[in-house]
């Protein structure tokens, strides 16, 4: 979860300034157990911030008018903090996302296309981090919602070039 003061005072991760204390804040925990941890995941289940927005980015209800940009800025800026992390941890030590899949609810091609496109979007999470980019289906899928997510010159390069190393599943059902 995020510290509530970042929440009050940042307003979390909706606030780009938010990425350098989480940085600051992996960095203690990178050397204080270096040789100690040989896997770390940055961010558990980042794809599950649709219906977790709070404990993982830090955003309330009503925070902004149009929340689902909001949302998918402040993830892109929890997917920039995890590369600077990453790209920290393989100095620091180089040795060193979750499911919400969708089921039709019938084999009526319908059913099958509007899950397909759930998906997708679920999928997205897993594409940035471990593939370094934002797929084509999450561009269209901004542009037909109306979701500016504003970028630094050089996030694009920063997340290409430090994709998370594996990808951890927890199989509860």
């Amino acid at each position: 979860d995020i510290p509530l003061y970042l929440v009050t005072e940042y307003g979390g991760f909706a606030n780009r300034k938010v990425i350098d204390f989480f940085v600051r804040y992996a960095k203690v925990l990178l050397e204080r157990f270096k040789g100690k941890v040989k896997y770390w995941i940055v961010c558990n289940q980042v794809n599950l911030v649709p219906t977790v927005q709070f404990g993982s980015l830090g955003l309330y209800d009503e925070q902004a008018e149009n929340m689902e940009e909001l949302m998918y800025q402040a993830v892109h800026h929890q997917f920039v903090a995890c590369a600077k992390i990453i790209k920290l941890a393989r100095t620091i030590d180089p040795e060193m996302v979750a499911d919400g899949t969708m089921y039709p609810a019938s084999c009526d091609p319908k059913d099958v296309v509007l899950t397909m496109k759930k998906n997708r979007m679920q999928y997205y999470f897993t594409d940035v981090q471990l593939r370094g980019e934002y797929p084509i289906f999450a561009l269209r899928y901004f542009k037909e919602h109306g979701i500016h997510l504003q970028m630094e010159a050089d996030d694009e390069e920063l997340l290409k070039e430090n994709p998370a190393d594996f990808l951890a599943i927890s199989y509860y059902y």
